[in-house]
């Protein structure tokens, strides 16, 4: 038992990243139970459409293998309880896609859905070691689980799978991402037990959009860049998998105030401390969060704050972080689709639907001055395409891009951690030219009008914008000639 509270503190570093931008191991599970026979487009059933969005799927992971120059290996199992089927396709090619292709294509629904007997599949795939790679499996299902207490039998017999643990744990290089994407189906509860990438919720597809499923399974996925782990104890302290170990590390006083949005916390670290160099010295590129538990006398530990960092403030030998509180996401007010002549939808959101890997453009920056960006290949594009998109680098920190003019973009803000990618990138810019030195992406922008939704794009059918709003209030009192 212990003496003294002890504080544990986590901070993490959280941005998008490139699901591509190493080798794969993906494991694609399809129901075909009797639902998905249910026609939901003129003659096309609901299981015609899911399975042609996975064809269209394998068939881009293909191209993006030969782009990315990586491996990705694949595994198709469909399901329903009159019979699950799965092939395992390691290192893919064309033959290899054709395969699984003519493989799906030989399935029609029937059956019930038991979550258990795909997952015990997905077990068996993973259980080939593939260190280093990205592994995420997708479960596609329009139903709960019949029969319902399958899912408990899946959480027992492949356990180990979803919670991350034993074999499949992270220390051992083989934990899975696993991902439920419902099909027309709203009743998630089910689905989510064994879905463990509780940032991203559970994707609900319409059947009926013609790429939802599609831009599902290709999009980026959130990533946990940096973890820096403190505790304000003279020892180590195990916790959740992780060490905490001892900083000069202090916080303020907890406030619990009348607006919730405003309980905020400063945290106070060493000048020297790994994590407060790295932030003061950059502008933050990704979201940094911070939880705060607290261990007591009698050894249990629970959460006393939770946020996000807004602020950091360097005084002689120490540095303050200010921190806003989670709920700060939460207390606002939530913002339905607004009613508006321009596209309403965020470029590469799930309203849009464009996949960004699509429209990347890759090249070597020649020079990185400030906020401006010099890299050959944007001058291959208009001036002002790249305008509203975004650069990436390759620890998958994203910066809008606010000009493009020939070879010259021109972001919103500098990226130091840029500059200091180009700087060191090895033996001066030839070698870099010649060996491939540092390559970032652009993806291009969107003024959010329906003619480059249309012409840029090809997005027609997802444009969010109401062109033909009447200019004149019809409520404003005047008569309507």
């Amino acid at each position: 038992m212990s003496n003294a509270l002890t504080h544990l503190y986590r901070f993490s570093e959280i941005g998008f990243r490139d699901p591509f931008s190493r080798n794969n191991s993906l494991y694609f599970i399809l129901d075909k139970s009797g639902s998905m026979g249910e026609f939901v487009l003129g003659s096309r059933t609901r299981f015609d459409i899911s399975r042609q969005q996975l064809i269209d799927v394998l068939l881009k992971l293909l191209s993006i293998k030969l782009d990315n120059g990586i491996e990705i290996d694949v595994g198709v199992c469909v399901f329903s309880s009159s019979s699950t089927e799965d092939l395992i396709k390691r290192s893919i090619d064309e033959t290899k896609v054709d395969a699984l292709i003519t493989f799906l294509n030989s399935f029609s629904p029937s059956g019930g859905t038991p979550y258990n007997t795909p997952l015990a599949k997905a077990s068996d795939f993973y259980s080939f070691s593939t260190p280093g790679y990205r592994r995420a499996c997708f479960f596609i299902t329009d139903g709960i689980p019949v029969p319902e207490d399958s899912v408990d039998t899946a959480l027992a017999q492949s356990g180990d799978l979803i919670g991350r643990k034993g074999r499949f744990s992270k220390d051992n290089d083989n934990d899975v991402d696993i991902y439920g994407i419902a099909v027309d189906l709203f009743d998630v509860v089910q689905l989510g037990r064994i879905d463990n990438t509780p940032r991203d919720g559970i994707q609900s597809i319409s059947s009926e959009a013609s790429s939802g499923l599609s831009n599902a399974l290709l999009a980026a996925t959130y990533k946990e860049n940096i973890v820096y782990n403190f505790t304000d104890a003279p020892f180590n302290v195990e916790y959740g998998g992780e060490t905490y170990i001892p900083a000069p590390i202090s916080m303020g006083e907890v406030e619990v105030k009348e607006d919730i949005a405003k309980s905020s916390l400063d945290i106070t670290l060493g000048i020297n401390n790994v994590a407060a160099q790295r932030w003061i010295s950059d502008s933050s590129e990704s979201i940094i969060n911070a939880t705060v538990w607290l261990k007591d006398e009698m050894d249990d530990i629970y959460v006393i704050w939770k946020g996000r960092l807004s602020g950091k403030k360097p005084s002689g030998s120490k540095v303050e972080l200010s921190l806003e509180s989670v709920y700060t996401s939460l207390a606002r007010s939530g913002l339905g689709a607004r009613y508006q002549r321009m596209c309403r939808h965020g470029l590469y959101g799930r309203g849009c639907g464009v996949n960004k890997n699509d429209h990347v453009v890759s090249g070597i920056p020649s020079d990185v001055s400030g906020a401006v960006v010099t890299i050959s290949e944007a001058s291959d594009y208009s001036n002002g395409w790249f305008i509203g998109g975004m650069l990436e680098t390759p620890d998958g920190s994203l910066r809008f891009i606010v000009d493009h003019v020939g070879d010259k973009i021109y972001l919103a803000l500098a990226m130091d951690s840029l500059s200091r990618l180009f700087a060191n990138q090895g033996y001066g810019l030839s070698y870099g030219l010649i060996y491939g030195g540092l390559s970032i992406k652009l993806y291009p922008g969107c003024n959010r009008s329906r003619s480059i939704c249309n012409s840029k794009f090809n997005n027609i059918e997802n444009y969010g914008g109401f062109d033909w709003i009447p200019t004149r209030n019809p409520f404003d009192g005047n008569a309507i000639n």
